[in-house]
């Protein structure tokens, strides 16, 4: 029995109930209800209250019933506290289970979930092969387009995570057929395949060209009746994906004039820069990498695999170097100009950017350079004679 008197010279405390110890059990994952107990500290020890004692205290002591109930009332509210340790649900939907080799396929996992309800915290990853390698890593972004290469039946696995890294999958399957009709070229000269794509009305290689003869980067190109490239970084493993690097005079087979064959194959030709006007449809920076990029969706296919600087101009110090792999990829149109007055050359060409941070805002927004002009004049803070990009050849009809 509590007496006021003895409870007068007590200190009071409510012990047993804690909001860390609350938010602890929550982030741990409480498997049991608390142990509900509330207790007062009367001369040094501790003295366990029941549901009827509890009122007769905040009774004697009113200065604490607050307290008291307060803390009953948010003990109610997590006493049931048990954090969901059930696995995410996948799934992801196929825009299409049928498609041709090269073109675009979207996959879409958003209508996974999680028990929980925290759907928006899961992260995916894909394998587009079935194959046990994950080709993307771990992302909240749950849609992604993908082009698979080789026709037959692709077996594609989902892995969907959650924040307790909980994991499921779930596998789906594509059929892909080959090519789609006219949508390659093979060029003669080489037997090299290539896919292209229609843009406006004008066919354009869908892959940088591949033509010619290797050199190192130490033996500049030269007018040979042989068509030369480097290769970046003078590795060859670079080659199947990036092509050749040319200088503008080898891409246009040294006859500088526009709607010009150059080194293309029969029947192709350098994009003049009309051509490049018809290409560029002014997509907005912030989906240009998704739409001209690797598996972007208009199947253009533009890699970002940069250029050579060589011959400098008035710089005896300057050693050519590679640069700009996987932040932008450049390539020639016919345009060039030598300007007698000052026997330097104007260059034209066009560029692709990775990200809005290796961009040079001073075209409107847009990350595709369209014609830029570089000048090689007494004006420019950096003058180099020779750039070598890459080539895409241009046809107006199949």
């Amino acid at each position: 029995m509590l007496s006021r008197t003895t409870a007068t010279h007590s200190r009071f405390t409510v012990l047993g109930f804690s909001w860390f110890s609350a938010l602890a059990c929550i982030q741990r994952g409480c498997n049991a209800p608390f142990d509900f107990k509330f207790k007062i500290v009367l001369h040094g020890k501790q003295v366990s209250l029941s549901n009827s004692e509890i009122e007769k205290v905040t009774k004697l002591y009113p200065l604490y019933s607050s307290l008291v109930w307060i803390s009953i009332v948010l003990f109610t509210l997590l006493v049931s506290c048990k954090k969901d340790t059930a696995e995410p649900i996948a799934r992801f939907d196929i825009n299409s289970h049928v498609a041709y080799a090269g073109r675009i396929v979207t996959f879409d996992a958003t209508h996974s979930s999680d028990p929980d309800g925290e759907a928006l915290s899961l992260q995916v990853r894909w394998d587009f092969e079935d194959d046990g390698i994950w080709d993307t890593g771990y992302s909240f972004e749950k849609r992604l387009n993908w082009s698979f290469q080789g026709s037959g039946n692709h077996r594609i696995r989902l892995e969907v995570k959650n924040q307790d890294n909980l994991t499921s999958q779930v596998v789906d399957s594509v059929k892909i057929f080959g090519p789609f009709p006219d949508s390659v070229m093979i060029d003669p000269r080489d037997n090299q395949q290539y896919s292209i794509v229609q843009i406006n009305g004008i066919w354009i290689m869908a892959e940088n060209l591949r033509y010619g003869t290797r050199i190192p980067s130490s033996i500049p190109q030269t007018d040979n009746n042989m068509v030369e490239y480097y290769v970046y970084d003078d590795d060859t493993a670079n080659f199947p994906v990036y092509g050749g690097l040319y200088s503008q005079e080898e891409t246009l087979n040294y006859k500088m004039h526009t709607h010009n064959q150059g080194i293309c194959p029969p029947g192709w030709r350098v994009p003049d820069r009309e051509d490049w006007d018809l290409v560029d449809i002014k997509v907005a920076h912030y989906f240009l990498r998704d739409y001209y990029g690797p598996g972007g969706v208009s199947g253009f296919n533009m890699q970002f695999g940069g250029l050579f600087l060589y011959e400098p101009v008035r710089q005896p110090n300057f050693v050519p170097y590679f640069g700009g792999k996987q932040l932008f990829g450049g390539y020639w149109t016919t345009y060039y100009l030598k300007d007698d007055y000052d026997g330097m050359r104007y260059q034209g060409n066009v560029r692709i950017m990775n990200t809005i941070a290796n961009w040079d805002r001073n075209l409107n927004g847009f990350l595709f350079l369209n014609y830029t002009d570089f000048s090689y004049g007494p004006t420019e803070p950096i003058l180099i004679r020779d750039w070598f990009n890459s080539v895409r050849c241009v046809k107006k009809k199949l």
